[in-house]
């Protein structure tokens, strides 16, 4: 609005009458003495112009105008830049996760406090693969976005491919501009001002775009800065490139930091990957950044079953000719919450199976299910549990090649040897491979274990955090080259366990440091 009133009072003509004497004053040959006094070459001599390009004054003025003050003008400049499906209300992600009414209370309540008194400027979001990241940040952006709290919103997808980092910085400054209309009249001028920075870096474009605009309606005093805006990227590890996540985060941690008064906070939920937990923990995160992890606990299994329960009464009353008051089951009911475990990407995954309109029959739908999951290799028409074995496919086939070997050995005796609660230390030395490989070898699996620190190797034991992983390895149906035969590690369990007797009756020492104790 500032920018229009000046552009309109210093450029534009007020009415017909100005144009018609603007044209008069055209057309005369003469030029008045105070017209030239109070041009910018007023007084000058002896000068001469190189490489001017010269046209209509009014003409290059209305264009500037046009640029600055239309919103259509800059989101058009801007929307071929932008990944439109990483938006919260997305027609491609419809329908999104949501948290189910009465779940997931405590972390909602932490952020709506976080929201109110803005303690600190980032709030990091992590946990376990399926723990419901994405529906709390849904969730949580469509009760902003109702208070008018909402600035923007972007949601990772790799198999989507909304991914690209590039995306990123002109998706939050569109829903921003489009959410903020006084801040879409600066953002139409930085891109006026200059048309290439869309081929600039995602630091320079954050700076240009965002901070620098935000920074002049906050110093002009306008009321939409007066209660900081939310903005959301959830699912960071699931953007393109690890450099580029990082970039990301220091970018964010950066303007926080130098930009403290900035009317922004920023939410970004992940997996607890190692190069995301570094940066994190970093010295220069510690005052401005909150963090909370979302552990499987008996309240998130409560908040689970509490789903799955309400799920199977909304699915009785869809569909009321093939179920009765009696289905499911006290025992399937059971049976499907211990199958869950708390996590709520298989309680998903469990309801859109058996609610799946294009059969139409529930109870059929539960009683395969069921039989699927205690027989792991009863081949189905279909796979039950395929949204969330695309999801372990893919987190194992981020492993390198060269290091998947290993991974696979680790695997593979995982559950002999977790049984003895042999600590990390002790299963190195048993499989015959030095810390650093085994580090290496699990380092893309931390959203399905939890893998303590190497200062703790010693003592911590590995935890997984998704029990129907185990199911999805022993079940070739499911999981395909990832297959993990039990024949096949039962006799290279032996081989290991004959190694180590034959060394340790040769030389006793073997066991002097208690490793097997």
């Amino acid at each position: 609005m500032i920018l229009e009133q000046w552009f309109s009072r210093r450029f534009l003509p007020k009415s017909k009458q100005d144009r018609k004497d603007k044209t008069t004053m055209d057309s005369v040959p003469e030029t008045r003495s105070e017209d030239v006094g109070n041009g910018f070459l007023a007084h000058a001599r002896n000068f001469t112009i190189n490489g001017a390009i010269m046209g209509e004054h009014q003409q290059i003025i209305q264009t500037m105008y046009n640029t600055i003050t239309t919103g259509t003008t800059a989101l058009d400049r801007l929307l071929p830049y932008t990944c439109p499906d990483a938006a919260v209300d997305s027609s491609a992600r419809d329908p999104p996760p949501r948290c189910h009414p009465g779940t997931r209370q405590r972390i909602l309540d932490t952020l709506n406090a976080w929201l109110v008194d803005y303690l600190w400027k980032i709030f990091w979001l992590s946990g376990p693969a399926g723990t419901g990241k994405s529906a709390v940040a849904q969730t949580l952006a469509e009760m902003c976005l109702e208070q008018g709290r909402l600035g923007a919103a972007y949601f990772f997808s790799r198999s989507s491919g909304r991914n690209n980092p590039r995306t990123v910085i002109p998706s939050l400054a569109y829903q921003l501009a489009v959410n903020v209309p006084d801040y879409g009249n600066l953002l139409g001028h930085a891109i006026a001002f200059d048309p290439s920075i869309f081929q600039k870096t995602p630091r320079v474009q954050l700076r240009r775009l965002i901070v620098e605009p935000f920074t002049l309606l906050r110093a002009q005093g306008h009321k939409s800065t007066q209660t900081p805006l939310l903005i959301i990227l959830d699912g960071l590890d699931e953007c393109n490139g690890i450099q580029a996540q990082c970039e990301i985060v220091e970018m964010v941690g950066e303007i926080v930091r130098l930009k403290k008064d900035l009317p922004l906070l920023w939410l970004i939920a992940s997996r607890p990957e190692p190069h995301l937990q570094y940066i994190f923990s970093r010295a220069d995160f510690a005052i401005d950044c909150k963090k909370e992890f979302l552990i499987i606990d008996a309240d998130t299994r409560n908040d689970v079953d509490r789903y799955l329960r309400d799920s199977l009464i909304d699915i009785r009353t869809r569909f009321p000719l093939v179920t009765d008051a009696a289905w499911p089951s006290e025992a399937q009911s059971r049976r499907l919450e211990d199958f869950a475990s708390g996590l709520f990407a298989l309680a998903a995954t469990i309801v859109r199976y058996v609610s799946d309109i294009t059969y139409g029959d529930p109870v059929r739908r539960l009683t395969d299910f069921l039989a699927f999951m205690t027989n792991a290799n009863h081949v189905t028409t279909t796979n039950p549990l395929q949204t969330l074995d695309l999801l372990y496919s893919q987190i194992l086939s981020e492993i390198p090649e060269n290091v998947y070997p290993v991974t696979r050995r680790i695997l593979s005796f995982y559950q002999l040897l977790t049984k003895k609660l042999l600590s990390i230390q002790r299963i190195c030395n048993f499989l015959c491979i030095d810390k650093h490989e085994f580090y290496n070898a699990l380092n893309k699996l931390h959203a399905l274990f939890d893998i303590p620190p190497p200062d703790r190797a010693a003592r911590a034991n590995l935890r997984v955090h998704h029990t129907s992983f185990y199911d999805y390895l022993h079940s070739s149906f499911r999981s395909g080259r990832f297959h993990i035969d039990l024949r096949g590690l039962v006799v290279d369990y032996m081989k290991t366990t004959l190694f180590w007797y034959k060394n340790i009756v040769e030389d006793p020492c073997y066991i002097s440091d208690g490793m097997f104790i």
